[in-house]
């Protein structure tokens, strides 16, 4: 399958975003946040690449319903970053 070029930019975008991110943690930058809070900037690249890949699908190839498949992934991670989020306390 070819991706659409604007897509795949906001991928990258996405993934330069959370290196960005995951550099200023190791820097200790972000202290004002938790100590374990690299799991938000994780599963938010994780959440955002699967709502951008629904968002391609749903507005490049609606016939075929793939993308119930790509939010119904993002969701999934949502309910696992809660299930994290709840389980440590």
């Amino acid at each position: 399958m070819h991706r659409n070029r604007y897509f795949l930019a906001i991928d990258f975008l996405f993934i330069f975003l959370f290196l960005g991110v995951i550099m200023g943690y190791a820097n200790g930058d972000f202290t004002f946040m938790g100590s374990h809070s690299y799991i938000f900037a994780m599963f938010g690249l994780f959440i955002m690449l699967s709502i951008n890949s629904g968002i391609e699908e749903w507005l490049l190839h609606r016939k075929d319903k793939a993308f119930y498949h790509e939010w119904l992934n993002s969701l999934l991670y949502l309910m696992i970053l809660f299930v994290l989020i709840t389980g440590g306390n």
